[in-house]
């Protein structure tokens, strides 16, 4: 969840002091780690599928964010049985996959699509190794990661001939990061005329896993914008109300939507932030002048305003949280205290 936390102080006959509104994002412990269990249960399954099916496919190699893909003989490519995945992070933004060898190539074609886990369509650009149907359906990248920017990966290098491979670099700018945790793959593949020319046990098809970590939460002029991965809400993020500065949004984006069910009149009990669940609490109790259109809720843009009016603060300080859901219950939560 994502959670707002603010503090108003009046002194010497209610003439305002500095107040200061704490935003706070964390995900829930509870679907923290299901969001994990979710991440480690794909890579694990394309582990699992990647030694049955070894003796037409072969686990590609990883090293400093490199997926090689060589397709050897059996005998060959015993070292390539354990499975991994190429990270993309805020501190690691470029991805290469080198399809190396005779005839071997990039898939789905020329990457212009990338293959996205679970429903499988009735084609062959997903398929690898000796799957009978497609392992997922293409997609494109920046619809994947939720981005407008074009997302493409590009081919920088060939072999002396056309038939001996092709490397590919895939480079993001931090404002690609999604807002939660994105898996896809690609892979490599042998063409018809390299499976011509290859030896009966070679294996034809590598895939490769490729897991995007989702950008933290953040704020700019007091709109805090959540994100749910794993690793979005390892800090929290403070906003201050001042006179000068009465309000704050919390931003639940189109991967997320604000709580509690009716965040126009109740904010998020402090207390169940480390849950990741969210009991109501009306605004009235932590500000008594409190009025119905004090709070905006954009059902587009999926935020939640709060504006309070300079004689509208308590005379103590006092704390309140708002909430952002993913709207997959399988994925993590992000909380913003106020």
């Amino acid at each position: 969840m994502a959670r707002t936390q603010m503090t108003r102080r009046l002194g010497g006959g209610f003439r305002p002091r500095a107040s200061k509104l704490m935003a706070i994002c964390l995900g829930g412990i509870a679907l923290f780690s299901t969001g994990q269990a979710v991440s480690d249960t794909f890579l694990e399954g394309l582990q699992s599928r990647s030694l049955q099916q070894s003796s037409v496919q072969t686990g590609p190699t990883f090293g400093d964010g490199v997926a090689t893909c060589e397709l050897k003989a059996a005998a060959e490519q015993a070292a390539a049985a354990s499975a991994n995945a190429l990270i993309l992070s805020k501190g690691k933004l470029t991805a290469k996959l080198v399809c190396s060898g005779d005839g071997n190539a990039a898939v789905p074609k020329n990457l212009t699509t990338v293959c996205k886990p679970g429903k499988a369509d009735d084609t062959e650009k997903c398929r690898f190794g000796t799957a009978t149907v497609s392992q997922g359906t293409e997609a494109e990248l920046k619809t994947l990661l939720g981005v407008n920017s074009d997302v493409n990966w590009k081919m920088i290098s060939t072999s002396g001939t056309d038939n001996q491979g092709q490397t590919w670099t895939l480079t993001l700018n931090e404002g690609d990061l999604p807002f939660k945790d994105t898996t896809f793959f690609v892979g490599c593949k042998k063409t018809a005329e390299g499976k011509a020319r290859a030896s009966g046990d070679s294996p034809d098809s590598c895939k490769v896993p490729v897991h995007v970590k989702a950008r933290a939460s953040a704020k700019t002029n007091n709109v805090v914008t959540c994100a749910y991965g794993q690793k979005s809400n390892e800090e929290a993020v403070q906003v201050e109300l001042t006179a000068d500065q009465r309000s704050v949004t919390i931003n639940c984006g189109s991967v997320g939507s604000p709580m509690p069910a009716d965040p126009t009149t109740q904010y998020c009990e402090l207390g169940d932030a480390e849950s990741g669940t969210c009991k109501g609490k009306n605004y009235v109790d932590v500000l008594p002048r409190f009025e119905a259109s004090w709070v905006k809720h954009d059902n587009v843009k999926n935020s939640v305003t709060l504006k309070i009016p300079d004689s509208g603060f308590p005379l103590e300080n006092q704390k309140i949280r708002l909430a952002c859901a993913v709207k997959d219950a399988s994925e993590t939560k992000a909380d913003v205290e106020t």
